[in-house]
């Protein structure tokens, strides 16, 4: 599904509202699904924003690991999970808008 998104948090700290109307907004094609990960040593469900280059599938920011929806209505929606910066996890949370 087509969509924009704007994360809330950086690094782990919530930004305020004001922040969050200038921070940039990534598009690509989000999806959700069930992953497994050796390294963890247990399946989760992962939500990534992708985009299409040359038929290639590249990510546009992070995937979210332990992804859950947390508010859907319409054609909004929040999404909620860990990801992973630098070998560093950090609580992260996506405003998404699907078009």
């Amino acid at each position: 599904m087509r969509a924009t998104v704007r994360p809330i948090n950086v690094r782990g700290r919530p930004l305020r509202s004001s922040e969050r109307k200038a921070t940039q907004e990534y598009v690509g094609v989000i999806r959700m699904r069930e992953e497994r990960n050796n390294q963890l040593g247990r399946a989760f469900v992962q939500a990534e924003l992708v985009s299409a280059i040359d038929g290639q599938q590249g990510q546009v920011l992070p995937p979210l690991i332990d992804a859950r929806v947390l508010y859907w209505k319409g054609k909004n929606l929040r999404v909620t999970g860990m990801e992973v910066v630098e070998d560093l996890q950090y609580y992260q949370t996506w405003d998404v808008e699907c078009t």
